[in-house]
């Protein structure tokens, strides 16, 4: 958890003193990563970047990206009810707009879904209210 907090934390007050801000946060969450083989861990980790963003900034809209694999590889299948960003693994934007339907890997509404028919391309599911904190 601290971990995560802190790197947080640290990563706000860097963009800050750049001038930087942003009423949106993107958690990336995908294998690629060094993740600790301990879900439970894993997902304190996560729980600690999402506090920080609720303590440390001004009424942030947060989702998380990853694939329904990844997430359940990583987290194992945690619900935190937060807004999804999906990566399909689909290269057709029909398959794409179908997933806008699928259930949502984090609890919360799928938002984003991603396809590659050769870069990524986003299809935007449903309009994210921003000044949210979760769903």
């Amino acid at each position: 958890y601290d971990y995560g907090y802190q790197a947080t934390a640290y990563d706000i007050h860097y963009a800050d003193n750049l001038g930087l801000t942003s009423p949106l946060w993107l958690l990336d969450v995908e294998t690629d990563n060094s993740w600790s083989n301990n879900p439970l861990i894993k997902r304190m980790s996560l729980q600690g970047v999402i506090n920080a963003l609720k303590d440390l900034t001004f009424r942030p809209t947060i989702g998380i990206y990853s694939t329904i694999n990844q997430w359940a590889v990583i987290t194992n299948n945690w619900r935190p009810a937060y807004s999804a960003w999906l990566g399909t693994g689909s290269t057709t934007l029909t398959a794409a707009i179908s997933a806008c339907h699928d259930p949502s890997f984090t609890g919360g509404f799928i938002w984003l879904t991603q396809y590659t028919p050769y870069l990524d391309e986003d299809y935007v599911c449903r309009i994210l209210p921003l000044w949210t904190v979760g769903e």
